[in-house]
């Protein structure tokens, strides 16, 4: 009797799909969050680059502009990005008799806590000619 309890327990399917979400939730939750985090990554790192970019031509357009104004002027082109957090080198350069100057911009990016990866800086880059 006791044998046929077990096999009729056995053959029961009911709350085999519970089973199945059990293992699958985990998974699809952290491949949802995987992706929602590599995705702000993205868009962190491509906002640095456009905002220096842009500073750079900013640059090129007002020769006279000192370090301050470009700061000023990358920080306002930082959409969904906390400015204070960005650090920003302004430096010029001269390669082969051309004068250049190199805007720098820098955040610490950090992942949410659940994905075990470290923090790093972002980092955006413009070299630009002046010319006057």
């Amino acid at each position: 009797m006791m044998l046929a309890g077990l096999i009729r327990l056995w053959r029961d399917e009911r709350g085999g799909s519970m089973i199945e979400i059990a293992f699958a939730l985990p998974v699809f939750a952290t491949l949802l969050l995987g992706s929602l985090e590599f995705g702000r990554l993205f868009f962190t790192w491509s906002t640095i680059q456009y905002a220096t970019e842009q500073t750079g031509r900013f640059a090129m357009a007002k020769p006279a502009s000192t370090a301050d104004e470009l700061s000023s002027h990358l920080r306002e082109n930082l959409p969904g990005v906390v400015a204070s957090g960005v650090t920003i080198t302004v430096t010029p350069e001269t390669d082969s008799g051309l004068n250049y100057v190199v805007i720098v911009a820098r955040v610490h990016f950090a992942f949410i806590s659940i994905l075990p990866i470290d923090a790093f800086d972002i980092e955006g880059r413009s070299r630009v000619p002046m010319v006057i």
